[in-house]
C-alpha cells in the first residue's frame, strides 16, 4: 500500500490533517484515515471508483477529501481508468480535455475546490448533457438551417435518397416545394 498526506474539510471550513493508503495495483482499495481512526474504506473497478467509494462515507460524516479527485470536474479518461486511474482530467466547460488537463488522482486540492459524491455526480451529468447537446448540433448542423428556412419558408425536411451507384444522400425538402 503507498500513502499520502492530504486533508479533511469540514461543513464549518475546519481542516484536519489525514493519511490516504491505497493501492498501486488490482484490487484496487483507498483508505482514509482521519485522527488515528480509519474513517473510510473503499474498494473499485479502478482508483478513482475507489476513492469514489471511501469519499462516499466521509460525505455522510460531513467531511470531503481535499484532492483532485473531489474536485466537481474530475473525471478519469477511459485509458486512464484502464491503466487504474491514477490521474484524472479536470474536464473544462467550455472545450474538450486535453493533456494540460491532466493532474494526479491524490494531490492536493484546495478546501473550496472539492465537493461531495453526489455534488461531483450532478455536474457531471450536467456537462455530459451540455456536451450531448453541442455535439449533437455539431453533427447535425441543418437544425440550424431547418429552423431558420421553416420561420422563412415552412417546414424542412430530409428525404433519403438512393442514387444509381446505390449510396445514400439525402435530398433536401421545403413542404409545398420540391
Amino acid at each position: 500500500m503507498h500513502r499520502t498526506r492530504l486533508r479533511t474539510v469540514s461543513g464549518d471550513g475546519e481542516g484536519r490533517p489525514c493519511v490516504v493508503l491505497f493501492s498501486a495495483e488490482p484490487p484496487w482499495t483507498v483508505e482514509v484515515v482521519v485522527d488515528d481512526l480509519t474513517r473510510a474504506r473503499g474498494t473499485g473497478t479502478d482508483l478513482f471508483e475507489a476513492l469514489r467509494s471511501a469519499r462516499r462515507s466521509l460525505d455522510e460524516e460531513g467531511l470531503l477529501l481535499c484532492c483532485n479527485g473531489a474536485r466537481a470536474n474530475a473525471r478519469p479518461s477511459p485509458t486512464a481508468a484502464a491503466a487504474g486511474a491514477e490521474v484524472v482530467h479536470l474536464v473544462p466547460r467550455r472545450r474538450p480535455a486535453t493533456a494540460r488537463d491532466v493532474v494526479p488522482l491524490l494531490a492536493p486540492a484546495g478546501p473550496d475546490a472539492v465537493v461531495t459524491v453526489e455534488a461531483q455526480e450532478r455536474a457531471w451529468e450536467a456537462r455530459f448533457a451540455s456536451s450531448r447537446a453541442s455535439v449533437l448540433s455539431l453533427l447535425h448542423p441543418m437544425r440550424y438551417v431547418k429552423a431558420i428556412e421553416e420561420r422563412v419558408r415552412g417546414p424542412v425536411f430530409w428525404r433519403p435518397r438512393e442514387d444509381a451507384d446505390g449510396f445514400t444522400s439525402w435530398e433536401r425538402v421545403v413542404r409545398g416545394r420540391r
